[in-house]
């Protein structure tokens, strides 16, 4: 019996691509084939592998491996769903048309590679689900009682993998040295393994060695987003808590739950829960009020929602509560 064939780098048998080449005018050779699954076999390992080290995770957790293997796995039957597939409709361009229509059956064909596809794409996907469940939490919620520290620490994440490429182009561009020399700098000094520091030496479709400028460019510009983000968050933390009354209900800024809330005393019309409902403000049953995270951009809808603007510090309607020193983690509300 054939053993699983999966489990190898080589899994495609001289009986499979003879079945295969049957069928068509250009046939594949076998060893291209074992080496082109086995190239596709290591590169999917690979980014695996760099990804869990970003998250700082050395080792490959079972539930990645397992993963891994399943989408080898489904790889391997694309390949042999294709070719039982062209026994069950063979190509007219090879067989020709005659008496095709009684013995081809080509919506089974269909059907049997659209299983094979999407057993693929499905293993795909449960490979990147994986992957994600390993790292960081992908969005820092302005909230969270850490969000500054967290965000603190993609920053300086972000901060030194940009520099580290930086210091690989240097390495890849410096002129007279060979490729066993550059390989061996961009391991020891940038922390890459050999097929990363490979496909890095190898020029892109356009001549480009290295990281492309846009790839620095556009990391550059996510950097100073997320700077530009802590500094509001900073701010958010030591900005006070504070209350005013409009026509008709009150709003409160509040700094411990980091809402910002409106109050009506009585229910508003359509429009206007529509109004709220486009300037992001979701209701909460259990308060009795709309609220939204609290940040410049909630108190500039406060403005658009309740049609005033908002207080000035030394107006004298306004309620001002200090804030707190070091907001205390607190379940998230359901609104």
């Amino acid at each position: 019996m054939k053993p699983q064939p999966y489990n190898t780098d080589t899994p495609y048998t001289a009986e499979d691509l003879e079945r295969f080449n049957r069928y068509t005018h250009f046939p594949k050779d076998r060893e291209r084939e074992n080496a082109a699954f086995a190239a596709l076999s290591r590169e999917e390992r690979t980014r695996a592998v760099e990804t869990l080290q970003r998250y700082g995770k050395p080792d490959m957790p079972d539930d990645v491996a397992a993963a891994l293997e399943r989408l080898r796995r489904a790889r391997y039957q694309v390949f042999m769903t294709s070719i039982r597939s062209r026994e069950i409709a063979p190509p007219w361009s090879v067989v020709g048309p005659a008496r095709y229509s009684e013995h081809a059956n080509p919506d089974r064909a269909h059907r049997m590679l659209g299983r094979a596809y999407e057993e693929y794409n499905n293993a795909r996907a449960a490979l990147e689900h994986r992957l994600r469940r390993h790292g960081p939490t992908q969005v820092i919620r302005s909230d969270q009682a850490t969000a500054v520290e967290l965000l603190e620490a993609r920053i300086g994440a972000a901060q030194r993998h940009h520099e580290n490429m930086k210091r690989a182009n240097a390495i890849i561009r410096e002129e007279g040295k060979d490729e066993s020399w550059k390989l061996g700098r961009l391991e020891t000094e940038c922390g890459l393994d050999s097929a990363r520091a490979l496909r890095l030496l190898k020029p892109d479709f356009a001549g480009r060695a290295g990281y492309a400028d846009y790839v620095l460019s556009n990391h550059s510009a996510n950097l100073r987003r997320m700077r530009d983000r802590l500094e509001s968050l900073k701010a958010e933390r030591v900005r006070a808590s504070v209350t005013f009354h409009f026509p008709g209900g009150r709003v409160e800024d509040h700094a411990a739950d980091c809402r910002v809330r409106i109050y009506h005393d009585e229910k508003p019309i359509s429009d206007v829960i529509a109004k709220l409902k486009a300037n992001g403000f979701h209701w909460s049953p259990r308060l009795g009020c709309w609220q939204r995270l609290r940040n410049d951009a909630a108190r500039q809808a406060v403005t658009v929602v309740a049609g005033v603007p908002w207080p000035k510090p030394d107006s004298p309607q306004i309620i001002v509560e200090p804030a707190p020193t070091a907001p205390a983690a607190r379940p998230r509300l359901s609104a």
